[in-house]
């Protein structure tokens, strides 16, 4: 809340920028459109009776994203200027000498009512408040209700990412490795991943819970009309757990067919360790994200602000026992089948202090927190695996054979 009050002070700053911008850029309408006719390829992730609502909805909308004068005869008054155009809430940190902005990628010309989109009526108050103390204008309703539309929209487009969740690539390049340094390596995952792990030469064993299927469900569904971030956190919340004996019993599957190590990802891990210990299997976590407990920042849900190293750490703690709700019954269940003695709380979701993790991030992005116990390391990116025989796209090496090698800059 405190960081959407902050946001009034960085659209005052913005105000003044002299640079030439597009019109609401960061609204990609050309993604909206394409994506809301690519969903008729996957009937599984929206409901027919929902895909039309929505691109009936887009024909109202987009002639208003696309053009500044359809804009501002909608909306006349509106002052449109630099804005953000990522959410700067989640973009501002608190810092030793006052806050830190970052991701100005999608900075684009717009009404300030886009950078608040879909945060609700608290984060919408405290953007108010921080507007009267600079003596800029507040919210316009109206304009809010048009932003919120949009921004809907380009959820229920998004969907058509889900093909190509990079959860799996995250973990292909350490398969690779492994296999090239001599191991035989199996990735346990979803049934419509299996061609491409098994391109890699490496083995595959089905997980049942597809991510598309999930979504497709009702509480899913739900997940695209969620009012507010909370409400969709509820949802998630509440679908994970529904899911989780399933998801569980297929780990422990694959598992049982055969192993002398096993690498668990952030979701798997509980299960895997309880495998681990009955089945006298080393396992080792590799995660994508950092979730242990840290001084250093605040868990990665609650938002970039930071609550001091005390409340850092409290709120780390307190996001553990929430999550811990969600595994607890179907991980207490394999504990029982395997014979294994109630878990007492020792690290995250009752997992073994002393637990040797692997994070596959860059420290240039998030050095290795000094309060992470020993065996916790950050190992830098495992960059996806390009599939065999990939070749890149001709107007990538058009544009490369153009001119003299662009810039790049990179966290």
């Amino acid at each position: 809340m405190a960081n959407s009050k902050s946001v009034a002070d960085l659209h005052a700053a913005m105000r003044a920028y002299p640079g030439r911008l597009s019109f609401l850029s960061a609204a990609d309408p050309q993604f909206i459109g394409e994506s809301l006719d690519l969903l008729d390829k996957f009937p599984g992730l929206l409901g027919a009776a929902e895909l039309d609502r929505a691109r009936r909805e887009w024909q109202v909308l987009e002639p208003f994203v696309r053009s500044r004068t359809a804009f501002e005869a909608a909306f006349p008054g509106i002052e449109l200027q630099p804005i953000h155009g990522d959410s700067p809430p989640a973009n501002i940190f608190s810092g030793v000498d006052g806050d830190l902005y970052s991701d100005f990628e999608l900075v684009t010309l717009g009404p300030v009512e886009w950078d608040l989109a879909a945060l609700g009526p608290v984060h919408e108050s405290a953007y108010n408040r921080g507007a009267q103390r600079n003596g800029t204008r507040p919210l316009n309703e109206d304009v809010l209700g048009f932003v919120n539309a949009v921004g809907m929209l380009r959820t229920i487009a998004a969907l058509t990412l889900t093909p190509q969740l990079p959860e799996l690539a995250g973990y292909l390049k350490p398969g690779v490795r492994l296999r090239s340094a001599g191991h035989e390596v199996t990735l346990a995952t979803h049934e419509r991943f299996e061609q491409a792990v098994t391109a890699h030469g490496l083995g595959f064993r089905v997980l049942p819970v597809d991510p598309r299927q999930e979504l497709a469900s009702q509480v899913g569904q739900g997940l695209a009309r969620a009012v507010s971030p909370p409400v969709a956190m509820a949802r998630v919340a509440r679908m994970a757990r529904a899911f989780m004996p399933r998801l569980t019993r297929g780990v422990a599957d694959a598992v049982r067919q055969g192993a002398d190590v096993v690498l668990s990802s952030t979701v798997t891990d509980p299960m895997c360790a309880a495998l681990g210990e009955a089945l006298g299997l080393p396992s080792i976590g590799v995660y994508l994200q950092p979730v242990q407990p840290t001084g250093a920042f605040p868990p990665m849900l609650t938002g970039g602000r930071s609550f001091g190293s005390h409340g850092n750490r409290l709120a780390a703690y307190a996001l553990w026992a929430g999550t811990d709700h969600i595994f607890a019954p179907a991980v207490g269940a394999l504990r029982r089948e395997l014979g294994l003695p109630r878990r007492r709380f020792g690290g995250m979701l009752g997992l073994p202090h002393g637990r040797d993790v692997l994070h596959g991030f860059s420290p240039r992005v998030v050095p290795r927190p000094t309060d992470w116990p020993q065996g916790h390391e950050v190992c830098g990116y495992w960059w996806p695996q390009p599939p065999p025989g990939w070749e890149p796209d001709p107007r990538l090496l058009d544009f490369l054979d153009a001119g003299p090698p662009p810039c790049l800059q990179t966290p």
